[in-house]
């Protein structure tokens, strides 16, 4: 028992870590439309992804 909920605070460690270096690094993925792209959509009425998804 106690081996999943260490498992588990280290899982949740790493997805904050990799959340925090997101958000310093301009907040811009790989896979991700450039901003311009994003906003174009936007302006034509498409929603923008959910980042939270995954």
């Amino acid at each position: 028992m106690a081996s999943a909920a260490t498992d588990e605070l280290t899982n949740a460690r790493a997805r904050r870590r990799e959340a925090m270096n997101f958000i310093k690094e301009g907040g811009e993925r790989e896979d991700a439309p450039p901003a311009a792209i994003r906003a174009s959509l936007k302006n034509h009425g498409h929603s923008e992804p959910d980042s939270n998804a995954g």
